[in-house]
């Protein structure tokens, strides 16, 4: 099977993974808003600091290469301390 992720020339094609991991993370978070709608901020970012992404990731993408999986779980990381960066700037301003 032929990884969706890599070039012609076998390089990864960074701008599918970049927009893989935005999709899947939306997808990750929207599976659970209900609870973060009603939790305390601060129970937020520890909780978005402790999902398991480096496992959920490996698990999607099970017939990725190793490159690619990691490139992927560093993409969703930095996503998520993204949008942790989103949420203390909107605190200080609270």
């Amino acid at each position: 099977m032929k990884d969706r992720f890599l070039l012609a020339d076998g390089s990864p094609d960074m701008p599918a993974l970049k927009e893989w991991a935005e999709e899947y993370y939306q997808t990750l978070m929207g599976m659970v808003n209900g609870f973060y709608a009603q939790a305390d901020i601060q129970d937020v970012i520890e909780s978005l600091r402790n999902i398991p992404f480096q496992q959920l990731v490996s698990q999607e993408l099970t017939d990725a290469g190793e490159t690619i999986v990691g490139i992927a779980i560093t993409f969703v990381k930095e996503i998520a301390e993204r949008e942790i960066d989103y949420i203390r700037a909107y605190l200080k301003y609270m």
